[in-house]
C-alpha cells in the first residue's frame, strides 16, 4: 500500500485472520480511513469499528470537520471508477485533516478555536471506553488492535499535554501555527524552523497523551488479570 486510496491485496494474510484462524476473538478499533474496510485493513476483525462517534469530545472534533475541501480529484475525473471508487475515502480523511482551516477561511478566531479544541481530545478517551465493553465481552483468547488520532494534525488534545513542552515564543503564538501539511507542500504556507520547534512541541505533548492511554489500557488488563502480549 503505498497512496491514498489504496487496497491491501487479498494474496495477503493480516495478522487478525491468522489469529482469528487460531481461534481469537479478534477486535478493531480505529477512527481512521486509512485502516478500514476501505483499505481492507479491516480484514479479520470479529468487530471491527470507528468509535468517532460516541460521545461529546468526538462529536465535537467532528463537527469542524464536515465540511470536506475536495483536492486532488483533478488526476482521477478521466477514470470514472477510480474516481468514484476513492471519493468517499478522500473525503472522510481530508474533511477531517482540513475541516479547522476551513473555520478559520470564514473569520472564526484562531485562538477561539486554539482554546476550545483544548478542551477534548479527537477519539481516545472514547475509544478506550469502547475497548474496555468490548474486552469485557471477549471470551480468551483474544486480540485488540487499537487505533489513535491524536498524533495526526490538526492536534487536537486536552490543553495539559498540548502544552506540557511548548516554551514560549513571542513572534510565534501556537494557533497562529500552520496544521495543513497541503498548504506546507504546495508552498502555500511558509514554515521556518520556529514554526517547526512548536510543532514538535505539540506532537511531544500528543505522543505524551497516548502514553497515558495506553496506560490505561495496560491498568485496565491488568485489573483483569490478563496475560499481555504489548505489540
Amino acid at each position: 500500500m503505498v497512496i491514498d486510496g489504496d487496497v491491501l491485496d487479498k494474496k495477503f494474510v493480516t495478522m487478525a485472520e491468522m489469529l482469528q484462524a487460531h481461534g481469537y476473538k479478534t477486535i478493531g478499533l480505529c477512527p481512521n480511513p486509512y485502516i478500514s474496510k476501505f483499505s481492507g485493513l479491516h480484514r479479520g476483525f470479529e468487530v471491527f469499528c470507528d468509535p468517532a462517534h460516541g460521545s461529546l469530545g468526538p462529536r465535537l472534533y467532528d463537527l469542524f470537520n464536515r465540511a470536506a475541501l475536495h483536492r486532488g480529484w483533478e488526476g482521477m475525473k478521466g477514470d470514472t471508477n477510480r474516481f468514484l471508487e476513492r471519493r468517499h475515502f478522500f473525503d472522510a480523511e481530508l474533511g477531517r485533516a482540513h475541516g479547522l482551516e476551513i473555520l478559520r477561511k470564514l473569520s472564526v478566531s484562531k485562538r477561539a478555536l486554539w482554546e476550545f479544541t483544548g478542551l477534548f481530545d479527537k477519539y481516545a478517551k472514547t475509544t478506550n471506553k469502547v475497548a474496555y465493553k468490548l474486552i469485557d465481552k471477549a471470551e480468551e483468547p483474544f486480540f485488540v488492535f487499537i487505533h489513535y488520532n491524536e498524533t495526526h494534525t490538526p492536534y487536537v488534545l486536552p490543553r495539559g499535554f498540548r502544552e506540557r513542552f511548548m516554551t514560549p515564543i513571542p513572534e510565534k503564538k501556537p494557533w497562529e501555527i500552520n496544521q495543513d501539511y497541503f498548504k506546507y507542500y504546495s508552498g502555500e504556507a511558509k514554515m521556518g524552523e520556529l514554526d517547526f520547534s512548536v510543532l514538535r512541541a505539540i506532537y511531544d505533548g500528543a505522543i505524551g497523551y497516548l502514553d497515558a492511554k495506553v496506560f490505561d489500557i495496560y491498568s485496565f488488563l491488568e485489573k483483569k488479570d490478563y496475560w499481555i502480549i504489548p505489540w
